[in-house]
């Protein structure tokens, strides 16, 4: 089956993972907060050496929490108002019986390709991996304005 997605005046994006698995890497749990409180205490450092090391500074800064990684992918992302992107997806009819004889009737996608319109393509190579997804705990430059961390702030809301 092909599927055709198009769009006029909008903006679009696909993105379409390569067939292998993805894989996540997340911290969770104490180490989760942890990281977030270290994140917290070295904030107002980070922003000065931001500011020290580019001339313009960036609205945010961040720590990556969790990754999704594929080994390819295809993306495509127009804001111009017109695109077009082709995915074809493979399917297989399946027919579960489930107890006293009633059958219930499903499909089960095989797999998902980028077939055309699409401008950003990495293609597997070896072990390599792409990051595709993130979780992230951003800070903005208020707090290196105020010079008070994260933690400090908390800190203080606590008492």
């Amino acid at each position: 089956m092909k599927l055709q997605f198009s769009c006029t005046n909008e903006s679009m994006s696909a993105l379409v993972p390569g067939q292998d698995s993805l894989k996540r890497r997340i911290c969770l749990g104490a180490r989760a907060q942890e990281l977030r409180a270290w994140f917290g205490a070295v904030e107002a450092n980070a922003w000065a050496y931001v500011a020290a090391a580019n001339q313009v500074r960036p609205e945010k800064i961040f720590l990556v929490a969790s990754q999704t990684l594929t080994s390819e992918y295809f993306i495509t992302h127009d804001s111009s108002g017109s695109s077009t992107c082709n995915i074809e997806v493979s399917v297989s009819s399946e027919v579960p019986l489930f107890g006293q004889g009633k059958v219930l009737t499903g499909y089960t996608c095989e797999s998902v390709k980028a077939s055309a319109g699409f401008q950003l393509v990495k293609k597997k190579c070896g072990n390599e991996m792409h990051s595709i997804f993130f979780k992230v705990y951003e800070s903005r430059p208020t707090s290196f304005i105020r010079k008070a961390s994260l933690i400090q702030r908390l800190l203080q809301v606590h008492r």
